[in-house]
């Protein structure tokens, strides 16, 4: 029986060492959540119609919308608002757990539409941020122009008269326009200036004014 007891705790102690050892090589622990992980070395696979990040030691169930299945995984534990259970989003990159720490501090969305958002591939994001390209966006389920114009203001570092310009017009008459004063023998670079410099809405209702507003601009 003693024999037993001495087995007992020797497993005991081992398991406590192998996680120690498991805090310090697989997982880096945040000061505001000191008993969640945020790093993780492991494979993704599916079970149950359910998405898991294991290794030999063990594994958690993530949500995770990437192509890579094996290697070095950024985790963020997000609380319900009960604080009763914990998800964690995962990502393959840095990068993109970055992105998502900015879409948290966004009102109006939920954590699912953050997720999809900061799956987005990082230049393609980049570039709508950049040009204010609402399209990119709205392919997501849930967002429409408005909270599409929203993000794209959060997330970009700060504004400048262009963008604001950006902001006020409709893409699809925008390009309307541009093609119609091309054909008409306008360059199309001269074109987008000249835009660039009308203070008004471009919309759909404005077609008319805007494209004689421009044509007088550009004479």
């Amino acid at each position: 029986m003693l024999a037993l007891w001495r087995s007992v705790l020797y497993n005991l102690l081992i398991y406590s060492k192998k996680s120690l050892a498991l805090q310090s090589e697989f997982a880096v622990l945040h000061p505001i959540f000191p008993r969640m992980l945020h790093l993780m070395r492991g494979t993704i696979h599916q079970e149950w119609n359910k998405t898991y990040l294991s290794n030999s030691m063990f594994g958690l169930e993530v949500l995770y919308n990437g192509i890579d299945h094996e290697g070095l995984f950024f985790l963020f534990p997000y609380l319900d608002e009960s604080n009763k259970t914990c998800r964690y989003f995962c990502f393959a990159s840095n990068e993109q757990k970055q992105v998502f720490e900015k879409l948290i501090k966004i009102s109006g969305i939920g954590p699912k539409t953050w997720f999809l958002i900061s799956a987005i591939p990082t230049t393609t994001l980049h570039n709508a941020v950049e040009e204010f390209d609402t399209s990119v966006l709205e392919s997501i389920q849930w967002i429409g122009k408005k909270t599409a114009k929203k993000i794209l203001v959060e997330l970009k570092d700060s504004l400048t008269d262009k963008d604001i310009t950006k902001l006020n017009r409709d893409n699809k008459t925008y390009t309307n326009i541009v093609k119609s004063l091309t054909t008409m023998g306008y360059e199309k670079d001269k074109i987008s200036k000249a835009l660039q410099e009308y203070e008004g809405e471009i919309k759909k209702e404005t077609l008319q004014k805007v494209l004689i507003w421009t044509i007088n601009k550009l004479k």
